[in-house]
């Protein structure tokens, strides 16, 4: 679709609707005009029952986790192909008018998609194992309070123990 390509389906959690349109292209016009929209270059455009409907982003970097259930009445995700993006979008930014197709000969960066995707699964795995080290250092705290909350004994305060004398020991009682 005119420079650009589908990168899966979704929204981000933070987004702005703006005016239904035709094309995803044209929904990318509208969000590049919108100063609340900070991914200039990824929109996400309604389908099905949904269809028309605009979604930029207000945040950079989204990572599109809303609606993906939705499926066929749902949200797919478009992105300006990455050589246009690259190349192109100072020049075509400014002067191109809701609508208007970007400059034909440019074809999708599998590549810098493939980065990408393998950035947004690292940033994944550093969370999750920050979330472990996290739950490692709350149960050693945990075990920490519960050890210094028991009493110490006789031995561990420099005293000795007084010895109790045993119920069968009467040898006191005789006289």
């Amino acid at each position: 679709m005119h420079g650009m390509q589908d990168v899966g389906e979704g929204f981000c959690s933070r987004f702005k609707e703006l005016s239904r349109t035709e094309s995803a292209w044209q929904c990318l016009q509208l969000a590049k005009a919108e100063t609340e929209c900070v991914g200039k270059t990824t929109v996400s455009w309604g389908k099905g029952s949904r269809a028309g409907r605009c979604l930029c982003d207000k945040f950079q970097g989204c990572i599109a986790t809303k609606g993906t259930h939705l499926g066929a009445n749902g949200f797919d995700r478009w992105k300006v192909a990455d050589t246009v993006a690259s190349h192109n979008i100072a020049s075509w930014n400014s002067s191109a008018s809701v609508g208007a197709p970007p400059p034909s000969g440019h074809t999708p960066n599998q590549k810098e998609d493939t980065a990408t995707t393998a950035s947004a699964a690292v940033l994944v795995a550093v969370v999750v194992v920050s979330v472990a080290i996290l739950l490692v250092v709350a149960l050693l705290v945990t075990r920490m309070r519960i050890k210094s909350k028991r009493k110490p004994t006789f031995q561990e305060m420099g005293m000795e123990a007084i010895p109790t004398p045993s119920p069968l020991d009467n040898t006191d009682l005789k006289t």
